[in-house]
């Protein structure tokens, strides 16, 4: 019963994590989300990084897709709420876990992925298309 409880909960915490996002507009069509000053733990979720997205005629660009699935999906649905429009490209800047687990959200929405060559070796590797949370 007790393992049953501790699934449940388990569960329960991957879905519910809220970023408490907030967009700065940079310039016209330029929306920031950008990460705290330290180290990933369980109090951040891993939001350490910048994430930004770029509004084009033909839908976003969008420059690091976070550290996770729910916060790709949170972000998009901010960005989402202003504009229909989808998201293109997502363009990593780096292949660090927190820059790139959000990729599996925008890539099931047909967005071509771009980074560097070390982000290649991480494609494939284990299952983080949905990972819902970063720990240390």
């Amino acid at each position: 019963m007790r393992y049953l409880l501790s699934l449940i909960l388990l569960t329960l915490s991957l879905f519910g994590f809220d970023y408490h996002l907030k967009s700065y507009t940079m310039a016209e069509g330029v929306e920031c989300f950008f990460g705290l000053s330290s180290k990933v733990n369980e109090i951040n979720g891993g939001n350490i990084v910048n994430s930004c997205y770029i509004q084009t005629d033909e839908g976003y660009v969008v420059i690091d897709s976070g550290p996770t699935y729910s916060y790709a999906r949170q972000a998009f649905q901010f960005i989402e709420a202003n504009s229909s429009l989808p998201v293109k490209f997502v363009i990593n800047t780096s292949s660090d876990e927190v820059h790139i687990l959000g990729n599996g959200f925008y890539q099931e929405r047909g967005a071509q992925l771009l980074g560097p060559l070390s982000y290649k070796a991480h494609q494939g590797k284990n299952n983080t298309k949905h990972q819902t949370k970063v720990t240390p």
